[in-house]
């Protein structure tokens, strides 16, 4: 007897597999169908804390850069491209500025959901904090902008961020840290503005630091995000090297390839007097020979 090949045997396995019964691949279809139906209702589900709005290109504070070694600088960094619209702007409602505190851990969960269910019964009030977080951001942002710029800062600004950080400083108390004390927050009788005192107080305490000496500017433009340089010569310049500085790079990379070939083009040009003008004769006969 002919022994079988191995493509035969699974040729003859191929031809008499059992298929799946109707009912049970109706079965498979439906829970397939089911899962998508569920998919599509979550993703449609209203959310009070991620409401649309137009205006800047908004992004997800889950997506907010934490390179600026300082929460306040953090904080400023939420927005980008202030220079040149479209700006980039992730706070986009009140919810945005607890999920931001809890990311930072200026707030814990508890205090964030008692926050949260404020801002849902409390609307306005919410509305109304998340623009003065907004002011609070471009004023710092302008403050030290100014300072890593080599310019004064705009007394309206000073003033602002003074307001804010006084109003935290009311809020703000000692307590007993092993040996010493320490700055505590208020836990019980939570208010909206909660999210904006550690902010304040820490804009005031980089402003009067000598850390304020190394707070620069990413050097591309029209990025706006700020950072304190630690780096022991103070040599850097971008917010993110795999970021900012490969782009930088690369946009110098381009720029020399560029001046190269347009160098080596009038250096030719120079070489061979006249060739321009050979070629340019050719191509005059060749047209009047295809005439």
């Amino acid at each position: 007897m002919r022994r079988q090949t191995p493509r035969e045997v699974r040729n003859a396995h191929s031809t008499t597999r059992t298929p799946l019964p109707r009912r049970m691949r109706m079965a498979i279809m439906s829970l397939f169908l089911l899962s998508i139906s569920v998919m599509v209702i979550i993703d449609s589900k209203p959310n009070y804390h991620r409401t649309a709005l137009t205006g800047p290109e908004l992004r997800p504070i889950e997506s907010s850069p934490w390179i600026g070694g300082d929460l306040c600088l953090d904080f400023v960094n939420t927005a980008g491209s202030r220079t040149r619209a479209p700006a980039v702007d992730r706070l986009e409602a009140y919810g945005d500025l607890v999920r931001w505190s809890r990311l930072a851990g200026t707030i814990d969960d508890s205090i964030a959901e008692e926050l949260l269910r404020l801002a849902e019964a409390e609307p306005a009030s919410a509305a109304r904090v998340l623009s003065r977080a907004k002011a609070l951001r471009e004023a710092i942002y302008r403050v030290f902008s100014a300072r890593a710029d080599g310019r004064a800062a705009e007394a309206s600004d000073l003033n602002a961020l003074s307001s804010a950080a006084a109003e935290a400083a009311a809020h703000r108390a000692l307590a007993p840290a092993g040996f010493g004390f320490r700055y505590v927050w208020p836990r019980e009788g939570a208010r909206l503005e909660r999210v904006l005192w550690p902010i304040a107080a820490a804009a005031v305490e980089l402003a009067t630091s000598d850390r304020v000496t190394r707070v620069k500017e990413c050097a591309t433009a029209n990025c706006n995000w700020l950072f304190v340089d630690l780096s022991r010569n103070r040599s850097r310049r971008w917010c993110q090297m795999r970021e900012c500085g490969n782009r930088a790079k690369q946009r110098r990379y381009h720029a020399r390839e560029k001046a190269g070939s347009v160098a080596d083009r009038k250096n030719d040009a120079r070489a061979e007097p006249g060739m321009g003008r050979r070629v340019q004769t050719g191509t005059s006969r060749d047209r009047r020979a295809f005439r």
